[in-house]
């Protein structure tokens, strides 16, 4: 929770980042931009937050905003240099990547982050990874590329907002 204007660890690259109203928000654009926790390498883990969509700069099938883990750091590598990305488009889509290695799973959806605030998890368990929106599972599937690393959030081609941001693993050995 960023009820006071703080961080709280987390630091930025690229875009606007701040914590204001209660969530870490980023304006983006052009770029896209992330949020990570440098130094905090984990292994198992489970990454969560409440997220909206607001203003759109771009089409609804092009924005997105999401959550990465185990990636190696993002604050020195970006987004798209490796781990896994969990990432919901104003359209609905939700995808799982696997940097460097292609979509894993995508499902449309009904949820509708422009509209309405939800609730994005994603659970990576030894090989197994799943997907969450609102609590639903969306997908379950099965990648060994990565095992451990730092976590970030995520966004490109809007204003979006991220709260209550949950994180719970294992420090990487």
């Amino acid at each position: 929770d960023f009820n006071d204007g703080d961080p709280q660890g987390w630091e930025f690259r690229e875009g606007q980042w701040r914590a204001r109203e209660h969530a870490l928000m980023h304006n983006d654009q052009h770029f896209g931009g992330l949020a990570a926790r440098p130094g905090l390498a984990l292994g198992d883990v489970i990454f969560e937050a409440d997220l909206c969509i607001g203003e759109l700069f771009h089409d609804t099938e092009t924005v997105w905003a999401g959550l990465i883990v185990r990636a190696s750091d993002p604050m020195a590598h970006g987004a798209w240099h490796d781990g896994y990305l969990l990432m919901v488009r104003a359209n609905g889509m939700v995808e799982l990547l696997r940097m460097g290695g292609g979509v894993l799973a995508a499902v449309a959806t009904a949820y509708r982050p422009a509209e309405q605030t939800i609730r994005l998890k994603l659970e990576a368990v030894g090989p197994e990874l799943r997907g969450f929106v609102n609590e639903e599972t969306l997908f379950s599937v099965r990648d060994d590329a990565y095992a451990q690393g730092e976590v970030a959030l995520v966004n490109f081609g809007n204003v979006a907002a991220f709260d209550n941001v949950r994180l719970c693993g294992v420090r990487a050995e």
